[in-house]
This record gives structure tokens, sequence and C-alpha cells, in this order.
């Protein structure tokens, strides 16, 4: 039997482990164990350095240093090749898979009622697990305390919102809200105007309402924008400024620089 140094390698695909560990790819799976995957070394650095609770680590022989150097008490299970390729969606993989447990952080709500907020940022609708994850690490990256989703984006834990976050979901306060509509008004309760930005008969432009004290901005749907529903509950309504001739912004770049307007404020 292969071993590597203290462990002995997987080396069949149908291995029990292995088969539960790549049905963490699907969401339904996840729910149930509440646990979730992803892959590379620069990932598991940031969730040790997060202080995540890692549970499993599969690795291939060629990672066996790097492993052995991680500081932490997770299981750690070295496959063989072929087996590593069951469970890896990466085009060019470096042999490294792991399981945490769901975050803390991360928070599913009907409605926002006696939660604590801060500095808080809206997406609304938002599907493509790219755009949420580089959404979740602008957040992180421009002072945003608390980002507030609607329960119809992409699954904050699916790989591709983790791999595109670089880690900054490790360290995230995250709320999945069921009711998003309401949010506005909870919001309002709290002292925040809530603003979304989309082209709307009541637009204001950004620079004229930048300098409003507890304002928080929504983006919504990459094709389709901020649903009515929730737009009427804003405060208003803001648009980008941008060059003649431009249609519009990635959403993720549009958040970006709404996050920024806030940003500043704090320098």
């Amino acid at each position: 039997m292969l071993t590597d140094a203290k462990h002995e390698i997987i080396r069949s695909r149908s291995n029990i482990k292995i088969q539960n560990a790549a049905k963490l790819r699907q969401k339904k799976y996840r729910d149930q164990s509440r646990a979730f995957c992803f892959e590379g070394r620069k990932l598991t650095d940031e969730a040790l350095r997060s202080k995540i609770s890692i549970k499993a680590l599969f690795y291939t022989p060629s990672n066996s240093d790097y492993v052995d150097s991680l500081i932490g008490d997770f299981e750690r299970i070295p496959v063989i090749e072929s087996v590593y390729e069951k469970l890896t969606d990466e085009r060019s993989p470096d042999g490294v898979f792991c399981i945490a447990e769901y975050l803390d952080s991360i928070k599913y709500l009907d409605a926002i009622k006696n939660e604590k907020i801060k500095d808080p940022f809206i997406a609304v609708s938002l599907r493509d697990p790219g755009n949420l994850g580089a959404l979740i690490r602008s957040a992180s990256a421009l002072g945003v305390g608390t980002l507030i989703i609607s329960s119809d984006c992409a699954d904050v834990y699916s790989q591709k919102v983790v791999r595109s976050s670089m880690g900054a979901l490790f360290r995230s306060e995250i709320l999945v809200v069921e009711q998003i509509d309401s949010v506005p008004a909870a919001l309002s309760q709290m002292g925040y105007s809530v603003f979304a930005a989309t082209l709307h008969r009541d637009s204001h432009i950004l620079t004229s309402v930048s300098g409003i004290d507890n304002i928080c901005y929504a983006v919504g749907n990459e094709g389709h924008g901020i649903p009515e529903s929730f737009i009427k509950n804003c405060g208003g309504c803001v648009t980008i400024p941008m060059s003649e001739g431009a249609e519009s912004l990635n959403v993720t770049l549009a958040a970006s620089i709404l996050m920024w307007e806030n940003y500043k404020k704090r320098l």
C-alpha cells in the first residue's frame, strides 16, 4: 500500500471520503453537512490566517512538505493524482483541497430585525458566482462592514464564489436575506439612507448624493438590474457618471465605485 510519511494514501476514486468530499461541489450537500470546499495553497493559507474551522485537507504527494508545515488540528489525507481529479474543478490544480465548516459570520435571515449592522452595502439578485465573489473581495477591501445580499444571489459557499473572493469570504460579515424588499425600511430605522444604483426616472448623479451621511448603496442583477419592488422602498436612486457613449459598467466595478464613495469619507 502506498503511504505518505504518516498517512496512508487514498488510491481509489470510490473511497467514501472522496465521494463525500466531491459532493460538496453541490449546494444541497453543502447545506446538509454545513461544510464547504475550496482549493489551493493560497486559499488554505488565508483560511488558516482567518482562523476558520478546517475539517479535512486532501492533497497530492507533491504537497506533502507544505501540508506538514501547516499548523492546525484537522485531518490530512494524501491522495494519488488520479483520485484528486475527482475532487477538483480547476483547470490547473495545485493539489490541495480543503473542507471547512460553514462560517459563523454568514447568517441566513427571513428579514433584518435586531442584527448589528455597520457600514452596509446591498446586492440584489446577483446570480453570477464570479461577480459575487469579486464583490465580496471589494467589500472587504473598501470598508463594508455588513454585506447584505438577497437569498436568490449565487450561493456564497460555491467554489467559484470562494475562489473569486480570494479569501475575503473568510473575513466577511454577510447577511443572506429572504425578504430583501424589506431591507431599506429596516436600515432606515437604524439611521441609514438606502440608494439604489439604477437608471430611473428619479435618479440622481452619484456626486450629488455622496455627501449624505450614513448612505447605503444597492446594486442589482447583471442583466435586469434592481427590481421595482425594491426601488420603491429606497430613499432614492443614483447613477454613476460615465463618458458619452458608454452604456454601462460591470456590476462589480460599479459596486466598487459606490463602496469607495463611502470609504473615502472615513480616510
